[in-house]
C-alpha cells in the first residue's frame, strides 16, 4: 500500500513504479484512491519514470466534490 512510499527499496522494482504498470495496463486516464499516499505514490511514479504519462490521479473526496459542484 502506499504507506510502503517510506521503504527504500533497493532490489528490484519499485512498488509505486509497479502501480503505475497496472494503471497504465488499464487504460485509465483517471485514477481515484482513498488513500492519500497511494495518489502521492502515483504521482511520484510517472514524476520519476519520466514516462510523460497524462494520467490524473485524485482522493475519491475530490471526485465526490466536483460531481456535486463543492
Amino acid at each position: 500500500g502506499g504507506g510502503r512510499m517510506w521503504i527504500e527499496e533497493k532490489i528490484g522494482k519499485r512498488v509505486n513504479e509497479m502501480r503505475l504498470d497496472d494503471l497504465k495496463a488499464t487504460g485509465a486516464q483517471t485514477a481515484a484512491t482513498a488513500c492519500p499516499f497511494c495518489k502521492i505514490m502515483i504521482a511520484d511514479a510517472i514524476s520519476q519514470t519520466g514516462s510523460g504519462e497524462k494520467i490524473q490521479t485524485f482522493d475519491v473526496v475530490e471526485i465526490l466534490s466536483k460531481s456535486c459542484n463543492i
